[in-house]
């Protein structure tokens, strides 16, 4: 039997994210750059591997029928080789004998003979008899979210006592659908309705974004293509509801504009475009790292005001020779919004990360509003959908900052904002009732 390169680096990865941590959005792009695999070979590894980590916990309730011991026994590098298969059978609908062949044949290379055999016997089981596994009902919505759903229990528990069972239940399932690719057209380049042109006439489908004229979304396209105009940079790649945040803040040329927390430097690009390349745009983060990363889409973007910064931005007004006109906190969060794209934030994330990243935006947020000239406008944004880190921080910094009062960023959007909204004082965007990343937008005055 040949061996099958993309199921072994669907695993490779799956095991690496699972096991040391590995993010899974930047380990699958680099495995699959350095594959020779075809458009369908990708395309297929992208799918197990993402959807083998999105539905970790279901897959492992369906393992757990047919392992005849806990499965915190099993070797974790077969357990997760397993999985792989289960997604496989239960997901993909592969047909179960080359899902267990196959497997079977990554076990004997990888492990050796005895796991192999367990493979093998544990695999037919389960193509056998998994139609057959009772699931918890969606009256039992903590359960179903858990298990079907594939939620660690808190955070499913956090999700009915913020939203009750109804919305938790539409928020999970929302967290669990693949995003549509959304790009941010370089507008120094060329007219978003210019581009859109350029894409269909290469026979590649897309369609204009609804929240923001920059955006545009749906795109398909080869992944060759894709990274060719992202070098070209004819865009960025930026959901929408990230694009709206740039536009609260509602750079004007001519100003000093801090980006607190820039990298990859999405935001900071875009604010370079709706300033027309004119502002001085100061972009910081901590790690050198990520700047080197921000650096490349500066320079494929042609864009001259953005300067990259290193440094702590809980210390900003140290860093800062002055005030700044416009400041933006787009701050390190849980990325509860980001789940449809990153499904292993998942089982990284604890309920004390999200204390101590509500500390951490604090001090962002107080420098921030020490950095601030008088009349100056404050923008905090994050990309999830919890309270502690959204309303809970607005409320706190406005009761310790009479100076600041929020404004409504609604007129802000250029193509209104999502609707519903909860609030006039800020903006929160969610997957299941507006189609993007759940994401919790403030702007502030100060006076």
């Amino acid at each position: 039997m040949g061996r099958d390169r993309a199921r072994e680096t669907a695993f490779t990865v799956v095991d690496r994210v699972m096991r040391e941590g590995a993010y899974l959005h930047l380990l699958l792009r680099s495995s699959l750059q350095r594959s020779s695999l075809d458009e369908k070979g990708r395309a297929f590894v992208t799918e197990l591997a993402t959807g083998t980590v999105r539905m970790l916990r279901r897959l492992d309730h369906a393992l757990a029928r047919f392992i005849d011991r806990p499965l915190d026994e099993v070797d974790p590098k077969l357990l997760n080789l397993l999985r792989t298969a289960t997604y496989q059978i239960m997901e993909m609908q592969v047909p179960p004998y080359a899902a267990v062949n196959q497997t079977v044949d990554i076990a004997k290379r990888e492990l050796g003979k005895g796991p192999a055999s367990f493979t093998n016997a544990t695999l037919r089981a389960l193509a056998d008899g998994w139609r057959d596994i009772e699931w918890p009902p969606t009256a039992q919505a903590a359960d179903h979210i858990g298990v079907v759903l594939s939620y660690p229990a808190w955070m499913a528990s956090m999700l009915i006592e913020d939203f009750g069972d109804t919305r938790a239940l539409s928020m999970a399932a929302a967290g669990n659908r693949r995003p549509p690719l959304t790009v941010r057209v370089n507008t120094l380049k060329r007219e978003p309705s210019e581009y859109l042109e350029h894409l269909h006439s290469r026979g590649w489908p897309a369609e204009a974004g609804a929240y923001s004229p920059e955006g545009i979304t749906n795109l398909r396209l080869p992944a060759e293509a894709l990274l060719a105009e992202w070098k070209a940079g004819n865009f960025a790649v930026q959901d929408e509801s990230s694009m709206l945040v740039s536009h609260i803040l509602d750079p004007q040329p001519g100003e000093r504009i801090v980006d607190a927390c820039a990298a990859p430097g999405g935001k900071a690009t875009h604010l370079a475009q709706l300033c027309r390349d004119d502002a001085e745009i100061l972009a910081f983060d901590s790690q050198e790292r990520r700047l080197g990363a921000m650096r490349e889409m500066v320079v494929n973007m042609g864009i001259k005001s953005v300067r990259c910064v290193q440094g702590d931005s809980r210390r900003l007004p140290e860093l800062l020779d002055g005030k700044a006109d416009r400041i933006l906190v787009d701050a390190p969060c849980s990325g509860l919004g980001t789940l449809r794209r990153r499904p292993d934030i998942k089982w990284k994330r604890r309920p004390e990360d999200i204390e101590d990243m509500a500390a951490a935006q604090d001090q962002l947020m107080e420098a921030a509003a020490e950095a601030l000239r008088p009349g100056g406008v404050l923008v905090y944004s994050v990309c999830t959908i919890t309270r502690k880190e959204t309303v809970e921080r607005l409320e706190r910094f406005l009761d310790e900052h009479k100076e600041f009062a929020p404004e409504a960023p609604g007129p802000f959007c250029p193509m209104g904002p999502p609707l519903p909204q909860e609030r006039e004082d800020s903006l929160q965007t969610y997957t299941d009732l507006h189609g993007l990343d759940g994401m919790f937008i403030c702007r502030l005055r100060k006076s």
